[in-house]
């Protein structure tokens, strides 16, 4: 195979890789279906590369069933007990390689459409939880009011700042526990790592894909140009927006 193709992984460009290189790789479980390639310098999914090449056997064919990796286990020759078997932890990686191929290959993208609502729904959550305090906000504003009156609004005020607080908790705990907001469980769908599919935790995806992606966007006179930018990247094959890009995750349906 004469094709040279580079692959993205963890965010960093490698290669270039032969189609049959690169199938190899996805055997190994060392790239997903659905990392991103570099293929006559368009940006495409590893699965799209494949569909299109003309190597015989895709990729789900090659994974072997459990009873061919049994009968392929060299039989052990007889060890002394205090030797303990060496083949064991090698049989478990393997096997491990091929389940996180697997989960790429079941894996489904959430759809633009899915995530839009599920950012829908956490506003409608947030307004919700800070109507008392806007309203509590205007009478104090507003000309006229008894002593009791203004202590009434005042509690409104301080009774929206606090349930938006729980809710941002709530919020917190779900979306490092299972890479979910409230309104992306609704919608079932969930942030996943784009490496191995599991839980990013705090550190991605709350300080990278939240916290760094909002300061980005509140930048002066460049942020809603990076927010429309950032908005775009959706549309890619692997629909990861720059967030996904800088904290290395992806969203799929649950």
């Amino acid at each position: 195979m004469t094709a040279k193709t580079f692959l993205y992984i963890r965010g960093k460009k490698e290669g270039p890789y032969s189609h049959q290189e690169i199938q190899e790789k996805l055997e190994r479980g060392e790239i997903g279906l659905y990392d991103t390639a570099e293929d006559s310098g368009k940006n495409i999914l590893v699965k799209q590369l494949l569909q299109s090449s003309t190597i015989k056997h895709p990729v789900p064919a090659t994974f072997p069933t459990r009873e061919a990796q049994v009968k392929e286990v060299p039989p052990i020759e007889p060890v002394a007990p205090s030797v303990a078997p060496q083949t064991k932890p090698f049989a478990l990686a393997s096997a491990n390689r091929h389940q996180t191929a697997r989960d790429f290959v079941e894996a489904e993208l959430a759809s633009p459409g899915s995530r839009l609502a599920a950012q829908i729904l956490d506003g409608l959550l947030y307004v919700i939880v800070l109507l008392p305090a806007f309203i509590g906000v205007v009478s104090l504003l507003g000309e006229g009011k008894d002593d009791k009156s203004k202590e009434l609004y005042a509690s409104l005020v301080v009774g929206g700042v606090l349930l938006w607080l729980v809710l941002i908790l709530i919020q917190g705990v779900f979306l490092c526990s299972k890479g979910q907001t409230l309104g992306k469980k609704m919608m079932g769908i969930r942030i996943v790592n784009s490496d191995d599919l599991g839980n990013p935790g705090f550190g991605r995806v709350f300080l990278l894909r939240y916290c760094a992606n909002t300061l980005l966007t509140m930048i002066p006179w460049i942020g809603w140009i990076y927010w429309f930018i950032d908005l775009l990247f959706i549309f890619r094959g692997d629909r990861r927006c720059v967030h996904d890009l800088m904290a290395m995750t992806r969203v799929i349906r649950n």
